[in-house]
């Protein structure tokens, strides 16, 4: 039968296929291969652009089932292990899909929408300003950040926050979830992962961008020493550097709703790390391209007539 639930966003199908009656031995077989096909079928019929289908069984004659569905779950029981093998998830027993569709499914569907935008959002941040600088170097392709520090910046200093964010992060107590299904209509009605949301987290990151650097260059270059010079586009590049990553990364505090000691740890760990970077980095080109004693030595002797 089927079980039809409208809610006020959207319609959430579900379907359940059942066997009425244990058939005859002697048609068993025949039987389990028929409904093993009819389901497939029902299955294919349902799929569509615009419905999710979800399987879920826990015998060996489910698995065309499940592997027909988008989404197989498969419960490990007296039938053997080959549904449970076959699917995308595994679960003990039917209770625990509750708790696995509407708590699990839902958080890992915003966690997901959050971590794909966010990969976009931090790379448009960290790219626009080689775009927003032209405009003051009258587009000389001017390298704007240090090729290194440039290809650390997704390896190390901006990873490890959403990860943690993407791994741990909850919105809300599991049983609050699973007591209003209103929240579950967030998935199926994609509110999280759209176009809208797309170019809402494209433009905030394309504004970021202009706002750091025009801050930066009005800063560094529009200001002199006693001597007459200014701070150079060095320190432009070095200050839209910094501000890049600290933006990036308090981003994921903005978007946590579970603030852990993990997440803080990451957070200002990878800041540091850059700093620490900064450091080390600094001493050993120092290290090399400063004079050595005997250089200054000779430096210092007159020259002869």
């Amino acid at each position: 039968f089927e079980l039809y639930n409208r809610t006020a966003t959207t319609d959430i199908y579900i379907f359940f296929l059942l066997m009425i009656r244990r058939p005859p031995r002697s048609t068993q077989s025949r039987s389990s291969a028929a409904s093993d096909v009819y389901k497939r079928q029902t299955l294919m019929r349902k799929k569509d652009s615009k419905i999710i289908t979800l399987a879920i069984g826990d015998g060996a004659n489910d698995v065309n089932m499940i592997s027909a569905a988008h989404v197989g779950i498969g419960i490990k029981g007296l039938e053997g292990q080959q549904a449970a093998r076959a699917s995308d998830y595994a679960i003990g027993d039917f209770k625990a899909l509750k708790r696995l569709v509407l708590f699990h499914g839902r958080e890992a569907y915003r966690r997901n929408s959050n971590l794909i935008l966010y990969n976009f959002y931090k790379n448009i941040l960290l790219v626009l300003p080689h775009f927003a600088y032209g405009y003051y170097s009258v587009f000389s392709a001017v390298t704007l950040y240090d090729p290194i520090l440039y290809q650390f910046f997704n390896i190390v200093f901006a990873s490890l926050p959403v990860v943690v964010y993407s791994i741990f992060d909850k919105e809300m107590k599991s049983a609050k979830m699973m007591s209003n299904p209103k929240f579950y209509a967030e998935g199926p009605s994609n509110l999280l992962f759209n176009r809208f949301q797309f170019w809402q987290w494209f433009f905030a990151a394309a504004i970021q961008a202009v706002l750091v650097t025009i801050i930066s260059v009005q800063g560094n270059e529009s200001q002199f020493d006693i001597y007459g010079k200014d701070q150079g586009y060095i320190a432009s590049f070095e200050t839209i550097f910094n501000a890049v990553l600290i933006v990036v990364n308090f981003k994921v505090l903005l978007m946590a709703n579970k603030f852990s000691l993990l997440l803080y740890l990451t957070v200002f760990g990878s800041i540091g790390l850059y700093y620490l970077f900064l450091h080390i980095s600094n001493r050993i080109c120092l290290l090399y391209t400063s004079p050595s004693p005997r250089d200054r030595q000779k430096s210092r002797m007159p020259s002869s007539a």
